[in-house]
């Protein structure tokens, strides 16, 4: 499990950092439903067209929160639901 941790982890480093988060969104109702979703979560655009989208599992059952932690702060993001 340590080596998959560490060879993803790496794969990752390549693919975000140094990138620029561009926008920020809610998922769409059109991208819910094309996703088979019933909720929605927070969408981050990267400058080079990666988008970053919180999932409940890794099998993309459903959209997932996000949980913002620096020091003190923590801010959590919740999904939304249809509508």
């Amino acid at each position: 499990m340590e080596d998959f941790m560490k060879n993803y982890t790496a794969q990752l480093r390549k693919k975000l950092v140094g990138k620029k988060i561009i926008a920020i969104r809610y998922m769409t109702d059109s991208e819910m439903a094309q996703q088979g979703w019933y909720s929605k979560p927070l969408i981050i655009q990267l400058d080079d067209n990666t988008f970053i989208v919180p999932q409940s599992d890794d099998e993309g059952n459903n959209g997932g929160a996000l949980a913002l932690i620096n020091g003190q702060d923590y801010t959590l993001v919740p999904v939304t639901h249809k509508g």
